[in-house]
């Protein structure tokens, strides 16, 4: 299924090469903001973790994390279709916890008036069982 406008999602893969840290951030926030439903939509519809759309196209989707595209896989991808690639992740919210066992974690209490940045970080945590280790694996 393409996006309803192709524009946001049809920039050239040379002119967004020279866009800087910055530039890219913020139009991909951009893009994103306006896009939002559609985006979301999407990742539901295919009950996907994540979606990759080139030229308003989604050309590759998935059901888990574990396969998430690298950004040089992504930059091949850029090259060879000739425009940029949006890489989607499904929101994820993690919010402050310890873990106390394998299948329980310990929430912080918010109350009515409590407010705090909430920073949404896409991280995949693997629990050692024998010796109760994290780790983050990108």
């Amino acid at each position: 299924m393409r996006a309803n406008k192709a524009y946001p999602f049809a920039i050239r893969y040379s002119d967004y090469t020279e866009f800087s840290e910055n530039e890219e951030s913020e139009l991909r926030d951009k893009i994103y903001m306006e896009n939002y439903e559609w985006i979301e939509s999407e990742l539901a519809r295919r009950k996907a973790e994540w979606m990759i759309v080139v030229n308003g196209q989604i050309i590759k989707s998935s059901r888990t994390l574990d396969n998430i595209p690298t950004q040089p896989h992504l930059d091949r991808l850029g090259k060879k279709r000739g425009f940029m690639p949006f890489l989607f992740v499904r929101n994820v919210l993690i919010e402050e916890s310890i873990i106390t066992n394998h299948n329980a974690a310990s929430w912080s209490k918010v109350t009515l008036n409590d407010f705090y940045l909430l920073l949404e970080l896409p991280l995949k945590i693997l629990l050692d069982d024998q010796n109760k280790n994290t780790e983050i694996v990108e």
